[in-house]
């Protein structure tokens, strides 16, 4: 067993050599963003959350469904029936009609998702009519954007001259390793390009805005809210660059649309708008609403890969931004204090699982990542980033190390207990030791224990009269039927001795009620023995005798180093055989001590025989007999238990002659050897006198 507790110790510190490993890889990955498999997989999973391959759950609401996106969002989409009619890019003198229509159906602010950087290929003047309807139409943001070196792409000199609205479109997206966006920044302050550390303020657009110097450039969707809902851009910067510490923003992705050029959000074809032929219902959910103007074709090249579909419209992604700040539910990482604990528990719990089974452990590791799972899309809805991936990767590591451990190494063990144990414990104890060798320990070990020896009376004379080969066969016979019925109380065998058993309870499995088990196993014992008889036909018989005792012995492998046995020893044991010899005094067949009865008096009903002192003994022990099971007493049991207890009392009064009387009506309705073993007593006190008796039995025979 000590080689079993070494190999434990390995277990473990394989297990925190793991710890520290994935702890150091996860800060890495996340702390330094290196992405590397970690947080790949954390994205892949990320993906699939807001992906169509959890679609079936959520129409089943077996997990949450995705927020829909807010209808105070809508897109005037360039779409393919736009392009057809005005071509791309779109001649600017068509930018009039459409802000003027929209802002006649009561749009509260309009983001123009396209970059008006060269001048109109059509016509100069459209952009001298474009920059005029800016200017009158003072709700209107203009785009602006940064190139691969980080130069600011502003639009032409007619519209920077007219507005005061500028916010990037490119700037604030962040691209993750596999071409994805999942995050935005919704302002830019500083970005490394080519080794050079540049940084970026609303001044750099916007010459004339001394007051937004110290404001980041801030991404479209941002600005956008800022102007609907009234916070100014100083303050949500201030907010963000405070509280967040300028981190970018997790995008909380809305449920996806069918069949549409869009992907999250209603959109109204710029066609429609500019000819002023939008529906009636879309009119009046244009009414107060954000509109971002942008591309929604296929061939505008406006699209972008992100966690709910491969081609997503960028100007989709400026419209999540708004709806999130709307909504105040982009996502939040789980803070460190929160993640560590999750992380330990998933590495560590197959190695707290270590002692189940094969099948418990995996039942219950695969309940912990459902559960993580679970949690992961659920906690969506409290705003949560959630982690999976990096939770399942540890714990799956983990668990296949200590099923490799536990298939190569604990086999060994098992062999060793079966081999070991098989001969002396039940079938169902041994399996439960192999399944948890852990309630197993060798070596001696002090536990509180009951002792039972039963012994057949008189078989020396029995043996007599039959051939060796009938002996043989008896003592079989009702050894084994014995045998079987103390095991089926969870005792353990001890030993044989000639014709005797010696059995215990308590080891090497914890019984909370071994004492009584004891007592019921001598119950049914003594049944057993009138069932053999009359079996077997042995002239006169055979009648046995039983002694229990418990409390502290020394129970282990004992011997020696080329043969040993699993045994108990002690002083309790000795008492123990000391009280089934006690019982040819009394002519009984059971006998307890005072322990024994203590715990077993709430299902048995005992008959109290007397206080004696048995050989190694100065100070006298109480003893009782077992008399019967408490669910199967009759009226005929009660009657003499009635009688016998009143006996008990008279004769310990020194009223010996009521006590004759009570323990003759007793006798007269169960033949009984210790109403006669008292009857006998008091007969002899009435006759004699008791002057030499002090209430206790000294029995110096063993």
């Amino acid at each position: 067993m000590k080689l079993f507790k070494k190999e434990y110790k390995s277990v473990y510190t394989v297990t925190i050599v793991l710890t520290m490993f994935f702890l150091i890889l996860y800060m890495i990955d996340f702390g330094l963003s290196t992405s590397l498999v970690l947080s790949e997989l954390e994205n892949k999973w990320h993906d699939t959350k807001f992906g169509d391959t959890l679609r079936l759950l959520r129409k089943a609401y077996i997990i949450p469904p995705l927020k829909k996106a807010d209808e105070r969002i809508l897109i005037v989409g360039i779409d393919n029936k736009t392009l057809l009619r005005y071509g791309w890019p779109m001649p600017r003198i068509y930018y009039k009609p459409l802000i003027e229509n929209l802002n006649k159906y009561g749009v509260k602010v309009i983001g123009l998702d396209i970059m008006f950087v060269d001048r109109d290929r059509t016509e100069p003047k459209n952009d001298i009519i474009f920059s005029e309807t800016v200017k009158k139409n003072k709700n209107v943001v203009i785009a602006v954007s940064l190139d691969e070196n980080g130069n600011i792409n502003l639009p032409i000199k007619e519209l920077r001259d007219n507005t005061t609205n500028f916010a990037s479109i490119s700037a604030g997206m962040m691209l993750d390793v596999d071409g994805k966006i999942r995050r935005v920044y919704p302002f830019i302050t500083e970005i490394i390009i080519n080794g050079k550390n540049l940084t970026f303020s609303y001044k750099d657009i916007c010459n004339s805005c001394d007051d937004l110097k110290n404001v980041g450039l801030p991404l479209l969707g941002t600005y956008l809210y800022s102007y609907y809902s009234g916070v100014d851009l100083k303050e949500l910067y201030k907010k963000w660059h405070n509280e967040y510490g300028d981190r970018s923003l997790i995008l909380n992705f809305r449920e996806s649309k069918f069949n549409s050029s869009t992907v999250m959000y209603d959109y109204v074809s710029a066609k429609d708008v500019i000819e002023d032929s939008v529906d009636e219902k879309l009119k009046k959910r244009l009414k107060d609403a954000i509109v971002i103007v942008g591309s929604v074709a296929q061939g505008t090249f406006d699209h972008y890969p992100t966690s709910i579909h491969q081609q997503t419209p960028g100007v989709e992604i400026h419209a999540l931004c708004i709806d999130n700040l709307l909504n105040d539910d982009y996502l939040r990482n789980v803070k460190f204090y929160i993640f560590l604990p999750v992380f330990l528990l998933a590495i560590w719990l197959p190695v707290l699982l270590i002692k189940k089974s094969v099948l418990k452990l995996s039942l219950y590791n695969f309940l912990f990542d459902i559960i993580i799972l679970w949690l992961s899309i659920v906690l969506i809805k409290l705003r949560y980033d959630f982690y999976f991936a990096v939770y399942f990767i540890v714990n799956l590591v983990s668990y296949i190390y200590v099923i490799a451990y536990k298939s190569i190494v604990e086999d060994r063990q098992k062999r060793w207990i079966k081999n070991t144990f098989s001969q002396y414990l039940s079938p169902d104890v041994v399996n439960i030791i192999v399944s948890d060798p852990s309630k197993l320990k060798l070596g001696g070990e002090k536990k509180d224990m009951t002792v039972f020896f039963m012994d057949i009376a008189g078989f020396t004379s029995i043996s007599e009269r039959l051939s060796p080969e009938e002996v043989t066969n008896l003592l079989n016979t009702y050894l084994s039927e014995l045998s079987d019925i103390i095991l089926s109380k969870r005792g353990v065998i001890d030993k044989y001795i000639g014709d005797c058993i010696m059995a215990f309870w308590n080891a090497p499995l914890d019984i909370p009620d071994h004492r009584t088990l004891a007592v019921k196993s001598a119950l049914e014992c003594l049944e057993k023995i009138k069932e053999l008889n009359i079996k077997c036909e042995i002239a006169g018989g055979i009648n046995v005798r039983i002694g229990i005792n418990s409390g502290s012995a020394v129970v282990g492998n004992m011997g020696s180093n080329r043969r040993f046995s699993y045994t108990v020893l002690g002083d309790t044991v000795n008492l123990a055989s000391r009280l089934e010899g006690a019982n040819k005094f009394f002519n009984t067949s059971c006998m307890v001590s005072d322990d024994v009865y203590a715990e077993a008096k709430q299902d048995v009903i005992f008959n109290y025989i007397g206080d004696i002192i048995v050989v190694g003994k100065n100070q006298p022990i109480r003893v009782w007999r077992p008399f019967r099971l408490k669910d199967k007493m009759d009226e005929n049991d009660n009657e003499f238990v009635k009688n016998y207890d009143d006996g008990i009392k008279y004769f310990y009064s020194r009223d010996y002659k009521n006590a004759h009387v009570s323990f003759e009506k007793a006798y007269s309705i169960i033949n009984d050897n210790l109403c006669k073993f008292y009857m006998s007593q008091s007969e002899k006190f009435i006759k004699d006198g008791d002057s030499d008796f002090n209430g206790v039995f000294n029995i110096k025979s063993k």
